[in-house]
Formats: structure tokens, C-alpha cells, sequence
């Protein structure tokens, strides 16, 4: 009798791994292997059974054998049930028939009975973003060697009342064979009072370490973000490290000022993000392999190295010597490099009529000093650093010299930055460096040296920009290599007439993107209107991204006769292509259209443009999509002739 349950049993058990959303949910979590395994071994059972009623009778063994077997079927039965029901959930969203990580979005828990799949290598959950647990017990996986991320927390799904034991810091203690990438993301309060349990340490083939808070955090639990991130010390041989949205004012022990280099030499890539209440950072310049830093979201860092670094750093050697790119964005406190700088530049902030005769000559000695070190200190340089980003530093007045700079991109900083931390006019820096510039005001570019510029090809203006003093630049020829301008974006600019665009005559792109107030003047009499256009006789490429009040194209466009490629998104407000002289860009080859629902018609003059090889309409007007429809829409004779035409409101669009 036992073996005839067992039979229908390993049946039902087959029947369920040949599940189509199984084998999908499978090969997306990383145990399509194991899975396979499963079905051969129970196919062999299957078989075994068939004969198993004979041999029971003339063998006690068979029957002990059989009842551990039913013991071992049920469980597996129990966890392929779990999975089936999982994988049943997401079939209603199931791509095609492919199962990906994308569609694992709403999924809150993984089955409980994963924690049994003790020969489990790989488990990918990374598109599962409204996970809020992993069930206790994955400490079994103890072969597990890919597991890009590792999600710690208390709560169970929303609006159940079952509070099922859910995995803790120690379960990753097991956990020796895991290497590569490992994100720990810890969302509510721990009830995990040892960290250390975890074994970070001890995991030497991991390169690479992200530990995560929920971004909802109370700050009143900075003391429990400190001991768990003091608990959590990565391998030494680490290469990448971020951190993000942790709320203690410290760092760890191990990440200490004078500590870092020790615990963790090897690092290449290092990323704090919205680390608001942490105060001090330590010594990145003394780390030898150092490439990449990312600061953002620190607002209570007020220096970049404490009042004891500056000897340490400053006057060594060692500085940052493999350091590429660097960012440094949202830091409203940070004031500089050094605390000392006030007293090397400025001297204390003191007078006798305040402190006193004693301290007064106190004070004057200390000017002295002061005044003695800096006319003999000079700030340190990076070596190697190639590509900077500051972003929302605006009481950030120095910095380390940037000789090797090749990318520069500045916005909302404090105007002294230029004249003091870049020392531009110092000649120590090649002036063809620099590749890219960005910035969001014109006193940064009147701040830079003609030399810096005379061979720049990249240059992006946004934000509140003084346009007549970038005129002033372009007509200057300072720019006069000048390949790429992007202006995006700008609230101020009302039109291209006086800003100078028809002294860029090299410009092969133009990106004009998210200017709320930019119209263009089609009138007749405005001659002014066409000038710029006409005398960009080199321009390639032209993208107009984001302009609500552009009505029409502007006329000077059909002067461009080396225009190759058009792209209008996000312009509501257009009404349609011109019908007078889009046939005058005999050179396109390409034109977007992309979410510009005031466009219904396509102009008679397309089918003019000889070498237009590629048309991309999305999400454009209904009436402009069924007069492109292949065969029977009215607009389908003017560009049946193009190779490459697309037109959908799909999520994917090739440019």
C-alpha cells in the first residue's frame, strides 16, 4: 500500500517540476541545475516503485526502505509545492515565455522551503524590490557561491498576521563560498545583537560589498546602525565598498581615520551615499589602489580629512596616487579639504579687544605662524585624477590641484572654488586636457584660462547662466574646438539670438534639452532668427528634448544641409514638421519623434530626403500612428521607401 502512494505521489511530484513557470522561476533564481537533478532522481524512484510491492514481501529491508523514502518524498513534494505556487503567481506576468528578474518585482518572499536546497549555487533576486525578508534558515545553503543580495529585516508581508522566523546577520556566517558581489540590505530594527556573526571577514572571495538601510530609517537609531556596521568588517582583499543610508555619526572601527588603509588596502571603488549624520571621513588618499570615489548626501562632513591628516596626507607622497574619478555632490556642510585652511590662509578668527591682552598675544603669534606656513605649504595634487563631479557643494571654497583633469562638471558651487582649489592660471596643468566641461555659470568659464579651452570638443551649459557673457566667450574664439554643446537645462533662455552660436562653426552637436521657456521666432522679418543656423555649417546632429513652447522647427534649419540625424522627445508642443523645407535636408538619415503628440501629419517633403534610412515614432498622436500604417495609411506612400522604420509605444526604442 505504501509503495502505491509513493507511486502517485513521485507522479504528482514529476508533474509539477515539468511546470513551465517552475523551470522559468528556476532558471531565473539560479537552480535550473539542481532542479533537473531533482526530476532525474525522481524518475528513478518512480521506476524502483513499480516493482517494489513483490520485493516487500520477501524483504524486511525494502520495507524500512520504503518508509524513509515516503519521509523524503513528502518534503520534496512540501518545497516543490512551495515553488509552484510562487512561480504560479507570476505567470499572469510572465514575459513571453521567458521568466525574468523584471517580473519578480511584486514578489514579497521567497518560499521557505528554498532553505533546503542545500546544493544551490547561484540565487539571483536583485529585480525583487518589494522584498522585504529572506526566510531563517538560509544558513544551509552552505555551497551556495553567487548570492547578489542578502535581505535582513523583521517584518512579514503586509497585513499578515503570521510572524514567520525570518533570516538574521548570523545566517550569512555559514555562508564561506560566497564571492563576487554581495548587497546586504537591512531594512527596520535588527533583533540581531551580533554582526560579527555574520563573518564578513572571513569571506575572502567576496570583491565586492554593499550595505544598505532602508531609506525611511528613524534617525533615532543611529546607535543600532553603529554597532551593525561596527560587526560587519569586510575581507581585506576587497575591491568595491558602498554604503548607503546609514545614520550614525561614525564610522567604524575598522574604517576609521588612520584605520582604512589597514582593514581594507585593496580597494578600488568606494561609494557613501545619503550618509547625512556621519561627520568624519578617514584617509582615502593614503589608500594605494584607490580609483573610484563617490561621496553624496553626506551634509555633516564639513572637511574631507580632520585636523590630524593634514601632515599625514598633505606631505606625503602618498596622495591619492591611482585616484580617476572623483564625486562629491549634496554636501551642503562641506566647507573644504582642510580644517587647518582657515589658519594656513586666513589666521584664527580673533582680536584683542575680544580675548584679552594674553590671549591677544596669543593670537598674534599664532597669525605669525600662520602666515609663515602659508607662504612656504603648498596643497598636494591629484596625480591621476581624471574625471570630477561636484554637485551641490556650495560652501565647499577648496580642494586639492586637478593638473590631469580630462572631465570637469560643476554646478550650485561656491564661486571661490574656481579661483582657489583648480589654480588654473598655475601652469602646471597640459591645457589640452581637458575633454568635457559642465557648468551653470559663466563665471566658471570666465574663470578658466583661454589655453584650457582652445582645445576643448565638449561643452555642457545649464541652470541660470549669464547668456551674454557666454556670447562674450563664443565670440572670443576661446572655444573655437569646440565639437559638442549641450544646454540643458536653463529656465532663462528665451531664445538662440545673441548668445553667440554662430561663432561655433566647428559645433558638429547640438543638445538643447529641458528649457521651459525656449520658443523659436519663425517671422520673416527676423533675420536674426536664421543667422545662428546658417552659420553652423558642420553640424552633424541636432536633439531637441523637453521645449513645451516650441511651436515649429525653426526655419534657419534648412540652411544645415549636413545635418544627419534629427531627434525631437518630449516636445508637446510642436505641431508639425515643416512642409515648406524639410526636402532642403537632403543629408538626414535619421529622424525620432518621440512623445510629440501635436504631431499628426507627416509632411509631403519626406519623401524627398534620399538618404533617410531610419524613422522612430513613439508615443505620438493616435491619428499620426494609423496615417503611418503599413499599406492602408495615408501618410504610409511618403516613407515606404525608408529601410528602418519603427513606430510602436512599447518600452524599448533602438537609436
Amino acid at each position: 500500500m505504501a509503495e502505491t502512494i509513493l507511486y502517485g505521489l513521485a507522479q504528482e511530484l514529476l508533474k509539477n517540476l515539468a511546470s513551465r513557470a517552475l523551470q522559468e522561476i528556476a532558471s531565473a533564481w539560479g537552480f535550473k541545475d539542481q532542479l533537473k537533478e531533482l526530476e532525474v532522481t525522481t524518475t528513478g524512484i518512480k521506476n524502483v516503485l513499480l516493482d517494489a510491492e513483490d520485493k516487500q514481501s520477501s524483504n524486511q529491508a525494502v520495507g524500512e526502505w520504503l518508509r524513509r523514502l515516503q519521509g523524503v518524498i513528502y518534503a520534496a513534494d512540501d518545497l516543490v509545492d512551495e515553488f509552484v505556487t510562487v512561480a504560479s503567481r507570476k505567470e499572469a506576468v510572465m514575459t513571453g515565455n521567458r521568466f525574468t528578474k523584471e517580473d519578480c518585482r511584486a514578489l514579497m518572499q521567497l518560499p521557505v522551503g528554498i532553505t533546503m536546497l542545500r546544493e544551490l549555487r547561484s540565487l539571483n533576486v536583485s529585480g525583487c524590490s518589494s522584498m522585504r525578508n529572506m526566510p531563517s534558515g538560509m544558513g544551509n545553503l552552505t555551497t551556495i557561491q553567487r548570492l547578489d543580495m542578502f535581505i535582513v529585516g523583521t517584518k512579514n508581508i503586509s497585513g499578515s498576521d503570521l510572524r514567520t522566523a525570518t533570516a538574521q546577520l548570523r545566517d550569512l556566517g555559514t555562508l564561506d563560498n560566497l564571492r563576487g558581489s554581495l548587497e546586504i540590505c537591512i531594512r527596520g530594527k535588527l533583533e540581531d545583537p551580533f554582526p560579527h556573526e555574520a563573518n564578513l571577514r572571513n569571506k575572502h572571495r567576496l570583491s565586492e560589498l554593499i550595505l544598505t538601510w532602508g531609506r525611511q530609517e528613524d534617525d533615532n537609531r543611529k546607535e543600532d546602525h553603529e554597532g551593525v556596521l561596527e560587526g560587519l568588517q569586510p575581507p581585506s582583499k576587497l575591491k568595491k565598498l558602498e554604503i548607503g543610508n546609514y545614520v550614525g555619526e561614525r564610522l567604524p572601527s575598522w574604517a576609521s581615520v588612520d584605520q582604512l588603509t589597514r582593514s581594507l588596502p585593496n580597494l578600488v571603488v568606494i561609494r557613501l551615499s545619503h550618509c547625512r549624520r556621519c561627520q568624519h571621513l578617514p584617509l582615502f588618499g593614503q589608500l594605494p589602489s584607490l580609483k573610484r570615489l563617490a561621496l553624496r548626501g553626506l551634509e555633516s562632513v564639513e572637511y574631507m580629512e580632520s585636523d590630524t591628516s593634514l601632515s599625514s596626507s598633505a606631505s606625503s607622497a602618498l596622495f591619492f596616487p591611482s585616484l580617476e574619478e572623483l564625486c562629491l555632490a549634496d554636501m551642503s556642510g562641506l566647507r573644504g579639504w582642510w580644517k587647518e585652511e582657515d589658519i594656513y590662509i586666513h589666521g584664527p578668527e580673533t582680536s584683542a579687544s575680544s580675548v584679552g591682552a594674553a590671549a591677544a598675544t596669543v593670537a598674534r603669534e599664532q597669525h605669525h605662524l600662520a602666515t609663515t606656513l602659508s607662504s612656504s605649504w603648498q596643497p598636494p595634487s591629484f596625480p591621476k585624477l581624471a574625471e570630477v563631479i561636484i554637485f551641490q557643494c556650495p560652501n565647499m571654497t577648496s580642494m586639492p590641484l586637478i593638473p590631469c583633469v580630462e572631465e570637469l562638471d560643476l554646478c550650485c558651487i561656491n564661486g571661490n572654488l574656481m579661483h582657489t582649489a583648480f589654480a588654473f592660471g598655475s601652469g602646471t596643468a597640459p591645457a589640452s586636457k581637458l575633454k568635457k566641461l559642465g557648468i551653470d555659470d559663466a563665471e566658471y568659464l570666465l574663470s578658466i584660462p583661454r589655453d584650457w579651452l582652445q582645445n576643448l570638443p565638449f561643452l555642457k551649459i545649464g541652470r541660470a547662466v549669464d547668456w551674454l557673457s557666454i556670447e562674450q566667450v563664443f565670440r572670443s574664439g576661446a572655444v573655437s574646438s569646440l565639437r559638442e554643446l549641450c544646454i540643458v537645462p536653463s529656465k532663462d533662455l528665451q531664445s538662440l539670438n545673441g548668445i553667440g552660436l554662430e561663432h561655433l562653426t566647428g559645433l558638429e552637436t547640438l543638445v538643447i534639452e529641458n528649457c521651459s521657456e525656449l520658443g523659436f521666432s519663425n517671422s520673416s522679418s527676423d533675420g536674426n532668427g536664421i543667422m545662428p543656423w546658417k552659420a553652423l555649417q558642420s553640424l552633424r546632429e541636432l536633439r531637441l528634448c523637453d521645449l513645451p513652447k516650441m511651436r515649429a522647427l525653426p526655419d534657419g534649419l534648412q540652411y544645415i544641409t549636413t545635418l544627419r540625424s534629427l531627434r525631437i522627445v518630449d516636445c508637446d508642443g510642436l505641431e508639425g514638421l515643416p512642409a515648406e523645407w524639410i526636402s532642403s535636408l537632403t543629408s538626414l538619415e535619421r529622424l525620432t519623434l518621440w512623445n510629440c503628440r501635436g504631431v499628426e501629419r507627416l509632411p509631403e517633403g519626406i519623401r524627398s530626403l534620399p538618404n533617410l534610412k531610419y524613422l522612430y515614432i513613439r508615443d505620438c498622436s493616435p491619428t499620426l500612428t494609423e496615417r503611418c500604417r503599413d499599406s492602408d495609411g495615408e501618410d504610409w506612400p511618403l516613407i515606404r521607401h525608408i529601410p528602418h522604420i519603427k513606430e510602436h509605444s512599447g518600452l524599448e526604442l533602438d537609436f
